[in-house]
């Protein structure tokens, strides 16, 4: 029995054809890699790199930049929201302190019965709706 010391660093590769596990160098992994040649599992199927190490960079590099705009995007969005939410509630607020003070929100007048002036003089008009 033949025996082999080897000192370098070996890549496990899987054949995409047969599946076959197999070890080459690394240093072949990277040619391979950069420049996208061709190799061979140990069954004689031919495989190679369909894109080569600066493809892969780039297509990271896109990734990281369409996931930074959208991070982006997400922030804006959610500070628009926040900012929409502090306009409404301000707005329920100043209503809630009209209403409190006894005035009506849609005729702006003051009244000591509100509910009763509300039930008469406008009748129609949703409780939830906002005053004009």
């Amino acid at each position: 029995m033949t025996t082999m010391t080897y000192t370098g660093t070996l890549i496990v590769r899987t054949c995409p054809a047969c599946g076959i596990a197999h070890a080459i160098p690394e240093g072949l992994n990277t040619e391979m890699r950069r420049h996208g040649t061709h190799a061979f599992c140990p069954l004689g199927h031919q495989w190679i790199y369909t894109k080569t190490l600066e493809q892969e960079l780039a297509e990271a590099r896109n990734d990281a930049q369409y996931f930074k705009e959208a991070r982006d995007a997400a922030r804006q969005q959610r500070d628009q929201m926040e900012r929409s939410r502090a306009a409404y509630k301000g707005e329920l607020t100043k209503v809630r302190r009209t209403i409190h003070a006894g005035r009506c929100p849609w005729c702006r007048r003051s009244f000591k019965r509100l509910e009763a002036h509300m039930a008469a003089k406008h009748p129609d008009v949703d409780p939830e709706a906002e005053p004009t």
